[in-house]
């Protein structure tokens, strides 16, 4: 059952990713704390309707520290793989991993500098992080969570620990754990989500 919950939180990670994403957005990441989210990037964009022969084509950037020796990130591109096959054969995942800490935070910081963020990306909670979020660099997704009926399918301790000052949540729990974990994407524009829903599951960016 836990894995059940797994899939479908990283299901909404990538439908998230595909229905914000008619652009391309910002967002960032802090290298002090240790748990982590994900981080949405502002500059996204519409969800996906209609068949999937009349979805435009998107390409969506996922930077992460993960590899495939890394079970989250196998499930990811798993997931990807499906939505692509189930949903939208034009949806394309370019996934970049560098699971070095150090160099992972040294290229986001690049990416940060340069405005030429990915569209989700690995961030913990902390400084950095709340000044992109107070810059409107990040995307609140507590409304997007509950809306979905998916906010109290997470343990309450994640969400307390990533949620902000603002008492928005900007950081996406990686999993339904203890561990406080997740994904955030940069910010962009209102959109309205495509929820997809794995079969064995009962539950599942603003740019600059």
């Amino acid at each position: 059952m836990r894995n059940f919950k797994v899939l479908g939180v990283l299901t909404l990670v990538l439908v998230l990713s595909v229905s914000l994403l008619a652009g391309c957005g910002n967002g960032s990441s802090n290298s002090n704390a240790s748990p982590s989210g994900t981080a949405i990037d502002t500059g996204a964009s519409n969800s996906d309707t209609g068949s999937a022969d009349s979805q435009p084509k998107k390409k969506l950037r996922f930077f992460t520290k993960g590899n495939e020796n890394n079970a989250d990130y196998r499930v990811m591109k798993s997931l990807i793989d499906q939505y692509q096959k189930e949903v939208n054969p034009n949806f394309e995942v370019e996934i970049e991993s560098i699971p070095n800490d150090t160099q992972y935070f040294q290229k986001l910081r690049t990416y940060i500098a340069g405005n030429q963020l990915p569209d989700f990306f690995k961030i913990p909670n902390g400084l950095l992080s709340e000044n992109l979020a107070k810059q409107g660099r990040l995307v609140d997704i507590k409304a997007t969570l509950q809306e979905f009926g998916m906010f109290d399918e997470f343990n309450k301790a994640a969400i307390d620990f990533l949620s902000f000052s603002d008492g928005n949540l900007y950081l996406f729990p990686r999993a339904n754990t203890a561990k406080p974990s997740g994904i955030t994407r940069s910010r962009s524009k209102k959109t309205t989500l495509k929820y997809l829903q794995p079969s064995t599951s009962s539950s599942m960016r603003r740019r600059s």
